[in-house]
C-alpha cells in the first residue's frame, strides 16, 4: 500500500503549495465577479420589463452555462498544468526522488500515488468550481442543464487526459520541457478548431478538418469539451444559433463524442500514465 501513503503526502503538499492557494483565491474572486455580473444583468432586464422575460431568462442562463463551463474547463486545464508539469521532473531536479525511492516502495507506486493524489484534488477542483458556476445561474435565471452529469463527467474527462499527457512527459522531460508541450497542444487545437469554421464558410476543409483530428488525438481535452458544451446547450438552442451548420465551433459544440473518440480517449488516460510508469522505472535520478 505503498502508493496511497505517496498519494496522502501528495495531497497534503498540494494543499500546502502557494501556487494552488493562489489560483484557489482567484478562483473565489472571479466566481464572485460573475455572480455581481450576472446580477446586474438580470436585474436591468427586470427593470426593462421585457415580453416573455422566463423565456429570457432561461435562454440567458443556457447561454451563461455554457461560457461558464468554458471557463471552468480553461481554469481546470490551467491548474492541472500549473501543479503537475513537475510532477516527478521538479522532484528528480530538486533531488527529492533520491531520497524517497530507496525506501521499501516500488517506482510504480510512487507514479500511480502522485497521479492519483492530483486526479483527486483537480476533480474535486472542478467539480465544485462548474457547480458553483451553476448554481449562480439557477438562483438568478432558474436554468439548469437536464445535462449537467454529462457535461461534468467530459470535463473531469478532459483534465485527466491533459494530467495522462503531464504525467508521461514529467516521467521522460525536464518540467518546463514538459509544461510547454503540453500547453502548446492545448492551444493548438482549439486555433485548428477556429480554422475548420473558417474554411467551413469559405470552401474547401478537408486538409484542416484532417489536421484538426490530429492535433485531437494527441490532446483531446478539445474534443472532450465540445461534448460538453453539446451536453450543456438544447437543441432549440443550438438550432437558434445556427451551430449545427459548422458542427462545431471553437467555444461551442453541436455533436456528442463518437464512440471511436471515447475509445480512444479511454485508451490516452490509461496508457500514458502506464508509460510514465514505465519509464520511471527504468530511468537516472
Amino acid at each position: 500500500m505503498g502508493w496511497l501513503v505517496i498519494a496522502r503526502f501528495t495531497i497534503k503538499e498540494i494543499v500546502r503549495r502557494r501556487i494552488f492557494a493562489a489560483v484557489v483565491v482567484l478562483t473565489v474572486l472571479l466566481l464572485g465577479l460573475f455572480t455581481l455580473l450576472l446580477n446586474a444583468l438580470v436585474d436591468n432586464l427586470q427593470r426593462a420589463q421585457p415580453e416573455n422575460m422566463e423565456l429570457l431568462l432561461l435562454g440567458i442562463g443556457a447561454l451563461m452555462a455554457v461560457l461558464a463551463s468554458w471557463s471552468v474547463y480553461l481554469q481546470s486545464s490551467l491548474m492541472t498544468l500549473l501543479l503537475t508539469a513537475g510532477m516527478l521532473s521538479g522532484e528528480i531536479e530538486a533531488g527529492t526522488l533520491a531520497v524517497i525511492v530507496p525506501k521499501p516502495l516500488h517506482r510504480v507506486e510512487v507514479v500511480f500515488g502522485k497521479w492519483l493524489a492530483y486526479a483527486l484534488v483537480l476533480a474535486v477542483y472542478t467539480a465544485v468550481l462548474e457547480l458553483g458556476f451553476l448554481g449562480v445561474i439557477y438562483w438568478k435565471t432558474g436554468y439548469w442543464p437536464d445535462g449537467l452529469a454529462q457535461a461534468l463527467g467530459l470535463l473531469e474527462l478532459g483534465m485527466l487526459s491533459l494530467l495522462a499527457l503531464l504525467t508521461a512527459g514529467s516521467a521522460s522531460l525536464p518540467t518546463l520541457a514538459n509544461g510547454a508541450i503540453a500547453a502548446l497542444l492545448f492551444l493548438a487545437t482549439p486555433i485548428a478548431s477556429f480554422a475548420q469554421v473558417v474554411t467551413q464558410i469559405t470552401g474547401e476543409s478537408t486538409t484542416v478538418e484532417r489536421i484538426r483530428t490530429v492535433f485531437e488525438l494527441l490532446m483531446p481535452a478539445d474534443a472532450l469539451w465540445h461534448a460538453a458544451s453539446a451536453a450543456l446547450l438544447p437543441p432549440v438552442a443550438q438550432d437558434l444559433i445556427g451551430i449545427r451548420q459548422v458542427q462545431n465551433l471553437p467555444i461551442i459544440g453541436a455533436e456528442a463524442l463518437t464512440p471511436a473518440m471515447a475509445l480512444w480517449v479511454a485508451l490516452y488516460i490509461v496508457v500514458l500514465p502506464l508509460l510514465g510508469m514505465l519509464r520511471f522505472s527504468h530511468r537516472d535520478l
